[in-house]
């Protein structure tokens, strides 16, 4: 994505925009009063398996959230973290898997 890593960590880190970019996680919401990222708050997103179904809930949890850097939900699965660290991309913000 060719964006300042500040921009795309504030999409990534509210998961509200999940279903904007998730092909299986069309909506998410924040849990228990969170209404922005930060470690141990936890949301739930309605997910369609492989756009055909089962459709469920699933809950998940921040375990990693430093703005315009990283932020991480290992029970999203792979999709879940997100890292800038390398100076060599200029201000890109790579998958990491």
């Amino acid at each position: 994505m060719d964006a300042p890593a500040q921009r795309v960590w504030e999409l990534v880190s509210d998961v509200r925009n999940t279903g904007r970019f998730s092909p299986e996680t069309f909506d998410a919401e924040w849990l228990d009063g969170a209404t922005e990222p930060a470690v141990g708050a936890r949301f739930r997103g309605h997910v369609k398996r492989n756009e055909i179904g089962p459709v469920y809930w699933t809950t998940c949890r921040v375990t990693a959230c430093e703005p315009g850097r990283e932020f991480g939900s290992p029970d999203a699965g792979a999709e879940g973290e997100f890292r800038h660290d390398d100076p060599l991309t200029g201000g890109l913000f790579p998958f990491r898997e």
